[in-house]
């Protein structure tokens, strides 16, 4: 098999492990009857895995052990940690069971990164012209595996958890059959920060960084809100209509228009930078939240399918005009030998700092003050929250720049 061909294999067996949970877990554990609390617990194990693992078990990579066995050592632990969830019938033992395969599966999303950029140099590929075809084929992994859970209705039930499963032993079996990566012995003596990756953090108290690094943070809390609620919420329209509405009977199918979005909203980034800053495309990224969140809201008091759809492609907006021109931003405002520290920086406040919080914060809000007795939940109050939240936000990054561009004039 060509390695292009490979490498698309493995980035669509890997984003379709992740999206055959990760948006329709909320809806199995309300099944259970567990709370919102208890949840963004749970969900938490998203942020705790993302801080410091991915890290460590990069710099075992380099330092000791082949990159490719370590990917494969890793699915195959997960995957029978995720074939073992199902059994698991408390939500303190869900949690730890949890935050094990969250290590594991979260680690080996920055090795598959690696791996490819690897193979791509290895055989002389233009890595930002062929990356991004290749990635994509995670997306539409990802967009397959929601189709896969919603179809075979499985969005309330531990069958999510078996189809991730076996797709996690799937891609086991296959890295036998891929290449080896070239390994590069590394010689510097490394401290234990830079081992986890936090000796970088230093580069959250610049100035023309902070303001971003506050929205980076705010924003994972709105990408772990999204994934984490949204499937939920249109279960309960589902109910709330009787069932009688097909539109509402597939959540998970309306919830890929978000990564069907994501494919399509990546392809008009080159076109806004020849118009735009890449501080106004941030700008424009993360107010697609405030929108996503209005549309919820609108949709909960309504029931108007077309504004769940209007969400969905607000969440690809919000994505990709954020971390891809974040990433881009951040590259032509560190020094060049800081680029790797920055970057990893920049995931840690989304997907980890961002989402560990996100996921507390979200889930003892909605318990304390947005689910009724029966324990169903007050939507319309709950998106409106989050994108007030958000519009107040947007307006303080506002006030950071213009605080700036103010003092260099004066």
């Amino acid at each position: 098999m060509r390695i292009k061909n490979q490498l698309k294999l493995l980035n669509f067996l890997q984003y379709f492990i992740w999206g055959a949970w990760l948006v329709t877990i909320a809806s199995y554990f309300f099944a259970q009857n567990w709370t919102p609390s208890q949840f963004g617990i749970i969900y938490s194990t998203i942020g705790l895995s993302a801080i410091g693992f991915p890290a460590l078990f990069g710099f075992l990579t380099d330092k000791y052990f082949q990159l490719k066995k370590v990917y494969r050592t890793l699915h195959f632990v997960s995957a029978i940690i995720m074939l073992i969830l199902p059994f698991i019938k408390t939500p303190v033992g869900f949690f730890w069971v949890m935050l094990f395969y969250m290590i594991f599966y979260m680690s080996t999303i920055p090795l598959l990164i690696a791996y490819s950029y690897s193979k791509l140099k290895e055989n002389s590929f233009d890595v930002t012209v062929e990356y991004p075809k290749i990635r994509v084929w995670g997306t539409i992994g990802f967009v397959i595996a929601l189709w896969i859970v919603s179809f075979t209705k499985s969005e309330t039930t531990a069958n999510q958890f078996y189809i991730s499963g076996i797709a996690s032993l799937l891609l086991f079996f296959v890295t036998f059959f891929i290449s080896k990566s070239i390994k590069e012995k590394q010689e510097e003596k490394v401290g234990f920060l830079k081992i986890i990756g936090l000796d970088a953090l230093d580069l959250l108290t610049r100035k023309k960084l902070y303001p971003f690094f506050i929205l980076s943070f705010f924003f994972g809390i709105a990408l772990i809100v999204s994934n984490g609620y949204v499937d939920a919420f249109i279960h309960d329209l589902s109910v709330l209509n009787n069932n009688s509405e097909i539109i509402f009977k597939y959540p998970a199918i309306i919830v890929s228009v978000s990564q069907i979005s994501e494919i399509i909203f990546i392809l008009c980034i080159p076109i806004l930078l020849k118009r735009f800053s890449l501080k106004t495309i941030i700008i424009f990224g993360f107010s697609a939240w405030i929108l996503k969140f209005l549309a919820l809201y609108l949709a909960a008091s309504s029931s108007i399918f077309v504004l769940l759809l209007i969400s969905s492609v607000c969440y690809g907006i919000a994505f990709d005009l954020f971390i891809i021109p974040g990433s881009l931003f951040l590259e032509e405002n560190v020094e060049k030998e800081r680029r790797g520290s920055v970057q990893g920086v920049f995931v840690m406040m989304v997907n980890g700092f961002g989402s560990l919080f996100g996921s507390f914060f979200s889930g003892f809000l909605i318990e304390a003050y947005f689910t009724k007795a029966n324990n169903d939940k007050y939507w319309t109050s709950i998106w409106l929250f989050f994108a007030v939240l958000m519009f107040v936000i947007i307006i303080f990054y506002l006030f950071l720049q213009f605080f700036k561009t103010k003092q260099k004039h004066l």
